[in-house]
């Protein structure tokens, strides 16, 4: 039979990049726009605890117990992100194995694909049963049912160098495969989780931000001059009351 120059199953799989000398990347900051608002809080929190600010503002409730919880909020954010930038982290080392786990089980195929082949010279062998030429990596659903259909076709059949221990190898890769469709789901919903609470506390965070800082801007109003240090303190515009 002679040979056919598309039957050579799927593209041959990428080798792993070299490890040691490739470049290093650094996992991914939290939101640098959420760090701005923890810290902007933060400093506005403290300033308004201080004692010649904390009578007056407590007179447009604004209480001591609001910058207690608010300070313990933005310790819980910054944790929050740290947990949130892992997960993130964890989400793409989860895709990083997903390819590998797809390479291991393509070689095992394309080998297999080979011995069909080979095979398919002296016999009546058909091809099509081990979807020679086929592209079967096109989705994951795609390469983990005819990749279980190979596997099972060629572990019924003397496949020249088909031993059964390729057979085993062949198997695990495929359960390795699919095994890493679940760990990204969960990598991804960690990741997702993370950030929404995240949001949560930080539009808490900010709530309370914003009314310290109304509360002072009616307070200290920019029309008098020798407010101008206590509008600083909460970084109000020195020319003008504030937006929003």
């Amino acid at each position: 039979m002679p040979d056919n120059p598309t039957s050579s199953g799927s593209a041959t799989p990428t080798s792993p990049p070299a490890s040691g000398n490739g470049p290093q990347h650094r996992p991914p900051l939290p939101n640098q726009a959420i760090l701005d608002e923890l810290s902007k809080a933060e400093k506005i929190c403290l300033k308004a605890q201080k004692a010649e600010y904390a009578g007056p503002l407590a007179a447009r409730e604004i209480t001591a117990e609001d910058m207690t919880a608010t300070l313990t909020k933005i310790q819980q954010a910054r944790a929050k992100a740290a947990e949130a930038t892992q997960a993130t982290t964890g989400k793409r080392g989860v895709t990083k194995r997903e390819q590998d786990a797809k390479d291991a089980l393509m070689t095992c195929i394309v080998e297999i694909q080979k011995a069909a082949k080979q095979k398919a010279r002296k016999t009546e062998l058909s091809l099509d049963d081990y979807f020679v030429g086929e592209r079967i990596d096109q989705n994951r659903a795609r390469l983990e049912q005819l990749a279980a259909q190979i596997i099972a076709k060629a572990a019924a059949s003397a496949l020249p160098g088909i031993t059964p221990a390729k057979i085993t190898a062949a198997n695990d890769a495929l359960t390795g495969y699919t095994k890493i469709e679940s760990d990204q789901t969960g990598a991804q919903g960690e990741a997702t989780g993370g950030r929404t609470s995240l949001k949560q506390l930080v539009r808490e965070i900010t709530n309370t931000r914003i009314a310290i800082q109304l509360a002072a801007d009616a307070e200290w109003p920019h029309e008098d001059p020798v407010n101008a240090a206590s509008r600083r303190e909460f970084q109000l515009p020195a020319d003008r009351a504030l937006r929003g």
